[in-house]
């Protein structure tokens, strides 16, 4: 029996040593990322009754870390519109990500800080406000290090009270750099 296993086992030491692989090393993927998406903004509480729908997008970069784990900043600018009135909300995010493992497409959270800018026009009224994102969202793997994403965020504006809460749900692309 010993012969046996020795048998077997020595022409698999004997390629190790010799540094002959059988499969290819990967290439290192930069861990550094971008990415854009378009969508749509349901207000949920503490808005004026009048913006039923806001549409927009959010332009992201990020770095993934060593685990599932990665952070990005993010510029989601956002228009509503109601009775000849056109409000902009641009939240600029820090967010970490984490990402769970899958084969072709992977779930995520995410979750972070930031600040909101608000314009009315016509008009002259402009706000800055605190600001933190909670969201889920999925990444289908299309190639190489690109991805289509669709996600859903809660967005809170703080310090209002109660807080001011919408629903971004936005689709697109990202890719390594």
């Amino acid at each position: 029996m010993m012969m046996v296993l020795l048998g077997l086992a020595l022409p698999v030491w004997a390629k190790s040593t010799t540094g002959d692989s059988a499969a290819p090393t990967p290439a290192a993927e930069n861990p550094w990322y971008a990415g854009v998406g378009v969508g749509i903004d349901q207000p949920l509480t503490n808005w004026n009754t009048g913006y039923a729908l806001g549409f927009g997008g959010n332009l992201f970069a990020g770095y993934a870390l060593q685990s599932a784990w990665a952070v990005q900043v993010n510029i989601d600018p956002f228009l509503y519109s109601s009775s000849g009135y056109t409000l902009l909300n641009s939240r600029f995010l820090a967010e970490a990500k984490y990402t769970f493992s899958g084969q072709g497409w992977q779930p995520y959270v995410l979750a972070g800080p930031g600040f909101v800018f608000q314009s009315l026009t016509p008009g002259t009224f402009s706000t800055v406000n605190f600001a933190a994102v909670v969201g889920i969202g999925a990444q289908f793997d299309l190639g190489g290090q690109l991805h289509l994403f669709v996600q859903a965020e809660d967005h809170f504006i703080l310090p209002q009270a109660p807080a001011q809460m919408d629903l971004p749900i936005t689709a697109g692309l990202w890719t390594g750099l």
